[in-house]
């Protein structure tokens, strides 16, 4: 599904996704990947959304993010009750979703010019 034909203002704007992949601008991403509008670490420092830590998020974090988007393939997934205190302590909000929707959510929240966040696994992840 195409989702975003332009960039905007943006450097990182996912384009579209598949059963397989997301898309950063115009790119297959087959691996997770952690981004921001300006941002763009592939792959992600978690391979599984399991090792999803504060420490591995830190890069992103220099940016103060208002809020985390984590998408986590067509399973909808959970984090640990631990990483979600600890951002929300530094004032950052989590929302965890299937990846299409945080794919859309990620878009939409950017283009309202929200500094966020995403850790974004591919759409078959299966965790």
């Amino acid at each position: 599904m195409h989702i975003a034909p332009e960039l905007g203002d943006s450097l990182y704007k996912i384009t579209r996704y598949d059963e397989r992949a997301f898309y950063i601008n115009g790119q297959a991403h087959t691996q997770p990947c952690l981004l921001s509008p300006t941002l763009l670490i592939d792959p992600c420092p978690a391979p599984h959304i399991t090792e999803l830590s504060i420490a591995k998020l830190a890069p992103a974090l220099l940016l103060k993010p208002q809020l985390l988007l984590v998408g986590t393939g067509l399973k909808l997934q959970t984090l640990s009750p631990e990483l979600i205190v600890a951002l929300q302590q530094q004032g950052i909000g989590v929302e965890v979703m299937q990846t299409p929707a945080a794919c859309r959510t990620f878009n939409l929240l950017q283009e309202e010019g929200r500094m966020i966040i995403a850790a974004i696994w591919p759409p078959d992840y299966l965790g």
